[in-house]
């Protein structure tokens, strides 16, 4: 790659020159193109191993101020720590990540929270007042104190809306942005737990209809400040919740658009399913706001409420043979009416394409953990299965990288904020089209109000997962989807994916399937 010789590289701005010695093709060109703008709403569309954050973070350094990052995943909180610690990037995140240290300090309180307990379950969270909040001597207030300061801050979404009073942003990245407008409506959304009738002595609406419930709301929010004011420093948690969750349901569902619906169980759910109107929650503390992601269109910044906004989309200059897309045509179709026949097949399928790559590493996306655990009781390869359960992502996926032996992850929650380069996942294998779970009332009405949501949907998840393991232009990683229902479902979704992607989608049959290229 020729460089130009004018253009400053990484490492003028204090960047790893071992690890960022040059801009890979296109980067400065788009860095400087939003750099340049006046206009304040951008959008980056890049294809995985692009080097979206090298970009983003240089042109923080490049307009100065103060610059935030948002992630949704701690993978790439923990990524981009690795990459910009060195330039001074500073990592905060949410209260679980950090331990309360009252029962270690203020011993006379340790009856309140446990010892190893996080901030998150700490008495200050129930509403009690804490001296190590303001004195000194609690990790997460510390931690919050330090990144007020900072010039360079990386966090996730749910700490930048659930702290409105943190410092604004001159330039504010939402990365993983295709993520961004759940993000918001899953803040917004609201439970009244079952156990909350004890305060009310069951008197609750029983049906709905929000306006029902926004009256009685009224009513109830009376009741608990009444009875939180008979508690002076130990007030229960539960309550305090309940108040907080009150006030929301006033404050909020009086805008924007909400479904109400009453679980199984007794809880009653308030879910925005337009989260449009709430949209400068995300956004309205910056200056700047740059959306970046592998799929995000405009129709992903109109759902968090920006309607101008300047698109730049990137080109994939990885060659197509090394990061082909195939969809086995006649392969079962993967729904919840499988029966065992069925599921078998689709196993003895995964097992077919294993067997003809057990020499290198590879990744089966299952979208759930009862697949996942299919594939481990019939799969003839299980002994080369890292099964992914709930809560252990994280180690699962390191075990399967630092592997010298060639493992097979099996998991339904990689498919985003995960690299895996090189050898360390040289095939993928989509197990189920992503389809949003339509159980919810709330995913019925979005995808009866937009027949294409769920479809939508599907395909940024699609996207993201076939990026995980084609990093570099000479990396590769074929990416093999295994339902049946991708055929129909292409022709409504393929315009919801970027270029890069439908470029590399070929075709195979259960008799013909892809021949697995030379081991890298």
């Amino acid at each position: 790659m020729q460089i130009e010789l004018d253009v400053p590289q990484p490492p003028v701005f204090g960047f790893d020159p071992g690890r960022f010695p040059s801009w890979r093709p296109g980067q400065w060109g788009l860095l400087r193109q939003i750099a340049d703008s006046p206009d304040p709403r951008h959008l980056l569309i890049a294809p995985t191993g692009f080097g979206k954050s090298l970009l983003y973070v240089g042109l923080g350094q490049l307009l100065g101020g103060r610059t935030v990052i948002l992630t949704s995943t701690k993978a790439l909180q923990d990524q981009l720590v690795r990459d910009f610690e060195s330039i001074g990037l500073f990592d905060i995140r949410g209260k679980a990540a950090y331990e309360c240290t009252l029962p270690v300090l203020q011993p006379h309180m340790a009856h309140l929270v446990r010892r190893g307990a996080r901030a998150s379950d700490a008495p200050c969270s129930w509403g009690m007042v804490c001296s190590l909040r303001d004195a000194g001597g609690c990790p997460y207030y510390d931690r919050v104190r330090l990144a007020r300061d900072r010039e360079l801050v990386v966090t996730n979404y749910d700490f930048w809306l659930y702290n409105p009073d943190f410092p604004k942003a001159d330039t504010l990245i939402m990365d993983e942005a295709h993520e961004s407008p759940e993000v918001l409506a899953g803040y917004l959304s609201m439970r009244i737990s079952k156990d909350a009738r004890y305060y009310f002595n069951n008197r609750l609406p029983q049906s709905e209809e929000l306006d029902e419930w926004i009256e009685w709301s009224k009513w109830a929010l009376d009741i608990v400040v009444t009875k939180l004011e008979r508690y002076k420093s130990q007030p229960p948690s539960d309550l305090v919740k309940l108040r907080r969750e009150l006030e929301k349901l006033r404050l909020l569902c009086t805008h924007g658009e909400w479904v109400v619906e009453i679980l199984p169980d007794g809880s009653v759910a308030f879910d925005c399913i337009d989260p449009s109107y709430f949209g400068a929650l995300l956004w309205g503390r910056s200056d700047r706001t740059l959306m970046v992601s592998a799929t995000a269109n405009s129709t992903t910044a109109k759902a968090i409420g920006i309607k101008d906004v300047v698109v730049h989309q990137a080109s994939s200059a990885f060659p197509i043979d090394r990061r082909r897309v195939w969809s086995i045509s006649n392969a079962v179709q993967v729904n919840y009416r499988m029966q065992d026949a069925h599921i078998r097949m689709w196993v003895s399928l995964i097992d077919r394409l294993i067997e003809s790559r057990c020499d290198r590493k590879g990744i089966v996306h299952t979208t759930s953990f009862q697949r996942a655990k299919w594939l481990q009781t019939y799969s003839r390869f299980s002994s080369k299965l890292v099964l992914n359960e709930s809560g252990t992502t994280r180690e699962c996926v390191t075990r399967f990288v630092d592997s010298k032996s060639p493992l097979v992850l099996v998991s339904p929650s990689v498919t985003t904020g995960y690299d895996f380069p090189y050898d360390a996942c040289e095939f993928q294998v989509i197990g189920k089209i992503p389809f949003p779970d339509l159980r919810s009332k709330a995913n019925k009405v979005k995808a009866k109000r937009n027949p294409d949501w769920a479809s939508y949907m599907a395909a940024q998840t699609l996207v993201q997962a076939a990026g995980r393991g084609m990093r570099a232009e000479d990396d590769r990683c074929e990416t093999i989807v295994v339902d049946g229902n991708f055929s129909w479902w292409w022709k409504k979704a393929k315009d919801f994916t970027p270029k890069w992607f439908q470029e590399a989608v070929g075709y195979a049959t259960t008799s013909t399937l892809p021949t697995p290229p030379p081991k890298l």
